[in-house]
């Protein structure tokens, strides 16, 4: 079946489960898991070959949990679940979704052990992403003011 999508599901799916499996691979092997963080918020490699070789180090089949996905709008499907959250705070949330591996790629070079505090609270969602930008930030920022 074709993909209809402009971005295969599949890679949403790996990216979003990618902090999670780094997690876990922290406690296991801990120079692997940044190494392989640095390489995902560099860019250095694709999300598909880091979701490999994190299952590689974590000596676990290769697999993704179960998601159906559907073409079909339903009408009103978001009516009535809470309030209309302005397009400007989903743009800016979503940016910093896809920035803040950078952030903690960029934050593991000086301080590891915060970088893993933040990846696991990242991981098991115990902060919100504007919680855990902000902290990235602030530590980074007073980084380049003891440098300064």
């Amino acid at each position: 079946m074709e993909n209809k999508w402009p971005i295969d599901p599949e890679i949403i799916m790996k990216r979003a489960f990618l902090s999670v499996k780094l997690d876990s691979l922290s406690y296991q092997q801990p120079e692997i898991a940044i190494q392989l963080l640095r390489d995902w918020g560099e860019g250095k490699k694709p999300v598909s070959q880091l979701w490999k070789e994190i299952h590689f180090y974590l000596e676990e089949e290769d697999y993704l949990p179960h998601f159906k996905t559907s073409l079909k709008k339903k009408e009103n499907s978001f009516a009535g679940r809470g309030p209309e959250i302005p397009f400007e705070n989903i743009k800016e949330t979503a940016k910093k979704l896809a920035y803040f591996p950078d952030q903690l790629a960029e934050l593991s070079y000086q301080q590891p052990e915060e970088t893993f505090r933040l990846l696991r609270e990242w991981s098991e969602r115990k902060k919100s992403i504007e919680v855990l930008w902000e902290d990235v930030i602030d530590l980074l920022d007073k980084e380049k003011r003891q440098d300064a």
